[in-house]
């Protein structure tokens, strides 16, 4: 049976109606891509992609996360954006874009 909560509780908790959700993201960029390369790419990310979304960006390209800023929640065209994004550059190997996931309780593994 479900517990019942006052709104203001559920606010608190980030459960129910106020549920948020974001998705982890890995990328493996080509062998021989050098350090500073790969800085400005990720800049160039941030830039780009997730403050034009008004995204947050947390990690690093090997395990990263991405949520919604704010108080709403990453959606679908979210995913395919940032996944559309790291397709389109030829420094990026692999790229794999997890589930949307509760971004406060989780699970929070992209495999």
């Amino acid at each position: 049976m479900a517990k019942h909560r006052s709104l203001r509780l559920q606010k608190k908790l980030h459960v129910g109606p106020f549920q948020q959700f974001g998705f982890a993201l890995r990328v493996s960029l080509q062998a021989g891509t050098n350090a500073a390369a790969a800085e400005a790419l990720l800049d160039d990310f941030l830039r780009e992609c997730v403050d034009a979304q008004q995204l947050v960006f947390g990690g690093g390209l090997d395990s990263g996360w991405i949520d919604y800023d704010g108080h709403a929640s990453a959606t679908e065209a979210h995913r395919a954006q940032v996944a559309a994004w790291w397709r389109a550059r030829p420094e990026c190997a692999v790229v794999e874009v997890g589930p949307l996931t509760d971004a406060w309780y989780g699970p929070f593994d992209a495999r």
